[in-house]
C-alpha cells in the first residue's frame, strides 16, 4: 500500500521550529526581544499537532505497535544519542559535570 507524502505540512513543521529557536535564542531580560519569538509554546503546540496528524496519516494498516515503535526508535535516538555525547564531551572539558548530567 503506497502511502501519500504530505509534504506541504512537513514544511509547515519548519516555521513552528524557527518559532522555538527563536523564543531560546532571544535574550528577554534586555527587553529588545521580537513579539514573534514570543510565540515559542505556540510553535512547540504546533510542531507536535502537525508531527502527530503525520504520523497517524502515514500509519501503515498492517503495522504492528512493536514495529511502530522499533521505526521511531531508530529514526530518533541515533541524532540523540549523538547530541548526549556532544554535550557530556563538553562538560567534561569545561570540567562543570556532575552524575545528574549522564541522565538529562
Amino acid at each position: 500500500m503506497d502511502v501519500k507524502r504530505l509534504d506541504s505540512l512537513t514544511g509547515v513543521r519548519i516555521f513552528a521550529v524557527l518559532l522555538v529557536f527563536g523564543f531560546h535564542s532571544v535574550d528577554f531580560s534586555t527587553g529588545d526581544e521580537l513579539a514573534v519569538f514570543g510565540a515559542g509554546m505556540v510553535g512547540v503546540s504546533l510542531f507536535y499537532v502537525l508531527s502527530g496528524l503525520l504520523m497517524a496519516w502515514t500509519a501503515r494498516s498492517d503495522d504492528t505497535p512493536g514495529h511502530f515503535y522499533r521505526r521511531r526508535f531508530a529514526r530518533i535516538y541515533p541524532s540523540y544519542l549523538v547530541a548526549w555525547l556532544i554535550a557530556l564531551a563538553f562538560l567534561l572539558t569545561q570540567g562543570g559535570f556532575g552524575w545528574a548530567d549522564l541522565f538529562l
